[in-house]
């Protein structure tokens, strides 16, 4: 049985503060990446990504 999740062992050359800073960091990019699938994956949103796509500021032409 394998057994899904997140686990923590602090790492004991690390300052409380580092240590805190970081798994902010893990958590937030997880919470992140996780909302980002869910829009993703909402059927009949594909227009919405056409739409971002088009909002995108364009880059300049380079004149050769």
């Amino acid at each position: 049985m394998s057994v899904r999740g997140i686990f923590y062992v602090p790492h004991p050359d690390t300052t409380p503060e580092a240590e805190a800073g970081a798994l902010a960091s893990v958590y937030a990019f997880i919470m992140r990446t996780h909302e980002e699938k869910k829009k993703a994956a909402r059927p009949g949103r594909s227009h919405d990504a056409e739409e971002s796509k088009n909002d995108r500021p364009t880059e300049p032409e380079c004149n050769r």
